[in-house]
């Protein structure tokens, strides 16, 4: 049997495979694409605003570096001042430093004991650069107190001496003097606060003597004592 298919049926037959093919192609393909697309789409304008945020951050990278580079410095210089430990031959010697450096009468002087002001994890001079290697650490006040006479300008410098000059960190806790007419001049006591920071494997502190000795050489007066 032979079948002869017209040139405008071959034309109508092609046609209808394109639009076939054409039909496939948008459900098995470009639907899937542009769902897709609307899909990659929601993520960029969901994450917009973080890319945004990162965008400032690189924009101030600089300064920030310099802040942390900063702050390095002042963690470094504050870890300075706080010892491992302040014993009492260190308020001592502070004290008598005082005197002689500003020429003041220190007439007497106690001590308290330490006081644990605050614990938490802090990183070294050591790692200062790495957070995960922080350690616990416990902040320790002293207290002392100091029977003093000067003037009122000797007092000025003696504020300025603690808060700008000592080794290590100090402060005022109280001040109370009162005018002496006698002596011309101020008396009173004032309260000092040193601070330590102690942790696992922390510098063992090691008070600095002085070479000079201080007291008496004889105790007995003019007697001789061996």
């Amino acid at each position: 049997m032979k079948i002869s298919i017209s040139n405008k049926l071959i034309k109508v037959l092609i046609i209808v495979g394109g639009v076939i093919v054409f039909v496939l192609c948008y459900f098995l393909g470009y639907s899937k694409i542009a769902s897709k697309k609307d899909e990659v789409e929601q993520q960029i304008t969901a994450l917009q605003p973080k890319l945004t945020e990162y965008e400032g951050y690189a924009a101030n990278e600089a300064k920030y570096k310099k802040k942390i580079s900063s702050a390095k410095e002042d963690i470094s210089a504050v870890l300075k001042k706080l010892p491992s430990d302040i014993e009492p031959e260190d308020e001592i010697l502070y004290t008598t430093g005082l005197e002689k450096k500003l020429q003041i009468t220190a007439s007497a002087i106690s001590f308290a004991d330490p006081v644990a002001v605050n614990e938490f994890n802090g990183v070294t001079a050591d790692n200062i650069d790495n957070p995960k290697k922080a350690v616990k650490m416990t902040a320790y006040e002293k207290k002392s107190n100091i029977t003093i006479s000067m003037d009122y300008p000797k007092m000025k410098q003696l504020l300025d001496e603690i808060y700008k000059h000592s080794t290590y960190l100090t402060g005022v806790d109280s001040l109370q003097v009162s005018y002496d007419a006698e002596k011309q001049g101020l008396s009173g006591t004032i309260a000092l606060n040193k601070f330590y920071l102690n942790y696992k494997d922390a510098q063992p502190y090691v008070t600095e003597l002085p070479s000079t000795s201080y007291g008496v050489s004889n105790l007995f007066g003019a007697s001789t004592a061996q």
